[in-house]
């Protein structure tokens, strides 16, 4: 999923958000919780990802988009961009 919300350049909504938790000040931190659907306001964003196992193993990204806006409009040319990983 972000990936592909990098590849979009926007971020989808919280489909269940109604009231942040009254524990939780955002004051002081710059973040915001969409309730719609919005464009991302930087030239490369950063998306962070985290994966809690039930055995302990835990797992924790950052992706940053590569491509300039413009390369993403047609997703076939997008694509064959992409180099394969190397081994």
């Amino acid at each position: 999923k972000c990936v592909l919300v990098l590849g979009c350049r926007q971020c989808p909504p919280n489909l269940h958000f109604e009231v942040l938790n009254t524990h939780i000040e955002l004051k002081d931190f710059h973040a915001t919780v969409p309730i719609a659907s919005c464009d991302f306001t930087v030239d490369r964003p950063s998306l962070g990802l985290s994966s809690f196992g039930f055995g302990g193993t835990n797992a924790h990204g950052v992706l940053w988009a590569n491509h300039a806006p413009d390369s993403l409009a047609d997703p076939v040319a997008a694509r064959d961009q992409i180099s394969p990983p190397r081994v």
